[in-house]
């Protein structure tokens, strides 16, 4: 009978150190899950900080129809934060919303019917999309000149390195 009870002994703690051992693992990774939400929101409140401040900067419709002077204005923001991918200035027209001037490498008009309204309505739009094997924010912010909304910014805003940062992280 000795012999039996020490076997349930050894059963029991052996249970017990699985479970706790489960309950740690489990708490790590939800807790590494929780940081990577935590920092993908604030890079998102980031980005769509970003996109207001640059929509901001196109004070005059002037401004808004000079490609050129959008264009380096573009690059050298883009030279300056390097985690920009692309940005692109759209005007709004009656046909649509038409690319004004965007920085080297194409940008798609990169969202639908509803979502272009929703920004001519003066709202933000951001959306976590996966581009050429990499995450990046995709963020639309409304132009407004004299209280009208005239077009939108979009900014593509690359995740790679706060990617590799959580995947470094994690090891």
């Amino acid at each position: 009978m000795g012999m039996r009870s020490l076997s349930l002994q050894i059963r029991i703690i052996a249970l017990v150190i699985l479970i706790v051992g489960v309950v740690l693992a489990l708490s790590t990774y939800l807790d590494v899950k929780l940081s990577e939400k935590t920092f993908e929101e604030d890079l998102k409140e980031q980005v769509v900080s970003l996109a207001q401040e640059l929509a901001a900067t196109i004070g005059t419709r002037r401004e808004l129809e000079d490609p050129e002077v959008l264009r380096r204005e573009m690059e050298e923001i883009r030279r300056v934060r390097k985690t920009i991918d692309r940005i692109g200035v759209f005007e709004f027209t009656p046909k649509g919303p038409v690319l004004i001037a965007s920085t080297s490498g194409a940008i798609e008009q990169g969202a639908g019917q509803m979502e272009w309204a929703t920004v001519r309505e003066g709202r933000i739009i951001a959306s976590l999309e996966k581009m050429r094997g990499q995450r990046q924010w995709n963020v639309a912010a409304p132009i407004r000149l004299g209280g009208e909304i005239v077009g939108a910014i979009v900014v593509k805003f690359s995740l790679e390195i706060a990617d590799r940062l959580a995947a470094k992280e994690r090891r």
